[in-house]
C-alpha cells in the first residue's frame, strides 16, 4: 500500500510541475511560446522567419482580426503578431489585455506589459494596430 501511495504522490507532484511549467510561458491558440517550426507542418512561410496558419481564425476575444503572424527564430517560436484595424477591435483587445494582465505601461501610441517569460505590447495608430508579443 505504501508503495502505490508513494507512487500516486510522485504523480501529483509530477503533474503539478508540468502544469506550473506549461503556465509559466505565453500559449496562443494552444500554440506556446518556444514551440518547434517542425510541429506546426501547416505553417505556411511569407517571409524569412515568418509564418502563418492557413485556416486562421480572424477572430479574437470579440475583435476583428486581419491577420496573425508567427515569428521564428532558430526553428523555435520566438513571437507573435496580431494584425488589425479599426476602433472597435482597438477597444475589444486593449480591455481584453487590461483584464487579464493588469494596467499596462503606455509610452506614446504604445502600451505594454511585461511578464517574467514574455511581453505584450499593443499599438494603435491613424485606424491601424499591432499586438507583438516576444519571448524574452
Amino acid at each position: 500500500m505504501k508503495k502505490y501511495l508513494s507512487f500516486f504522490l510522485v504523480l501529483l507532484v509530477l503533474q503539478a510541475s508540468v502544469s506550473m511549467a506549461y503556465t509559466s510561458n505565453f500559449v496562443f491558440r494552444d500554440i506556446p511560446l518556444g514551440a518547434l517550426l517542425k510541429d506546426y507542418p501547416n505553417m505556411r512561410k511569407i517571409q524569412k522567419g515568418q509564418y502563418i496558419l492557413e485556416s486562421e481564425s480572424l477572430i479574437f476575444e470579440q475583435a476583428q482580426i486581419k491577420q496573425v503572424v508567427y515569428i521564428f527564430s532558430k526553428e523555435k517560436l520566438s513571437g507573435i503578431r496580431i494584425i488589425f484595424t479599426g476602433d472597435i477591435n482597438y477597444f475589444y483587445l486593449r480591455n481584453y489585455l487590461t483584464q487579464k494582465y493588469g494596467t499596462p505601461q503606455t509610452r506614446g501610441a504604445t502600451i505594454g506589459w511585461g511578464m517574467q517569460n514574455y511581453s505584450i505590447s499593443l499599438t494603435f495608430k491613424e485606424e491601424e494596430g499591432v499586438i507583438n508579443i516576444f519571448a524574452n
